[in-house]
């Protein structure tokens, strides 16, 4: 009777095991694909690998090293397509600000950015206010950016101007000495990182691979499905 108990105790343990192995190695493909994906849109988007893997320097830095890669390819993403950033350069000094914000504000980098570009669009000093920008002084900073540069519009003006003040007004923040940077966000982003990594090596590749050959096992047993990547039933469709 106790052989038989153990017997089934080990039976239980080891099948655990293999659906946790299981669990792990769909979580590691699915990540495989994303990560894929994501790199690959975000590549093309920053006009090359040097320009993308410069642009990913400066949000980690920009972010304090509280944002993982997937998280920074989005947000950088995002700031091109608002039309906040275009170069490295400027897409730490508006993930600088959005960062500083969400810190003392709440909100994530990319809320906060999507706000920033909202009063730009809008020329709403009123928005600035509430994101501890000075309207004030970002409108006199606005003023004097449209008579001396030539060819900025206003909409530019209030994000540039909008940015030097915050900085002006965020100034220590920048450098992590006014607002403390939470340790459970770097390391999480750390260890996000890790999976990125991980699912991105041969393994992420083999744990895919291992997957869609199961899948096509489980078609081919089904007998509904054919291999030139679309189902078909085997009986004929009554007309």
């Amino acid at each position: 009777a106790l052989g038989f108990v153990m017997g089934g105790f080990m039976a239980n343990a080891a099948f655990q095991t293999a659906m946790q192995v299981a669990q792990a190695s769909a979580e590691i493909a699915q990540l495989n694909v994303q990560a894929t994906n994501s790199r690959k849109a975000f590549t093309m988007l920053s006009g090359g690998a040097d320009a993308a893997q410069a642009k990913m320097i400066a949000i980690r830095r920009a972010s304090r090293y509280t944002s993982d890669d997937m998280g920074a390819m989005d947000i950088a993403n995002k700031a091109a397509a608002l039309g906040m950033a275009n170069t490295a350069g400027e897409l730490q000094r508006a993930v600088g600000v959005a960062k500083n914000i969400s810190s003392i504000f709440g909100g994530s980098i990319s809320s906060q950015l999507e706000n920033l570009s909202a009063a730009a669009a809008n020329l709403s000093f009123v928005r600035l206010d509430t994101l501890g920008i000075s309207a004030s002084k970002t409108k006199t900073r606005m003023q004097e950016l449209l008579q001396t540069t030539k060819g900025l519009t206003q909409e530019q003006a209030f994000l540039q101007a909008a940015l030097q003040i915050a900085e002006e007004n965020f100034g220590a923040m920048g450098a992590g000495a006014g607002v403390a940077v939470s340790g459970v966000d770097q390391l999480a982003a750390s260890w996000k990182n890790l999976q990125i990594a991980l699912a991105e090596s041969k393994a992420g590749e083999d744990a895919n691979a291992f997957l869609k050959g199961l899948a096509e096992a489980a078609n081919k047993a089904s007998g509904k499905f054919d291999y030139g990547g679309e189902a078909q039933a085997n009986t004929a469709i009554a007309t």
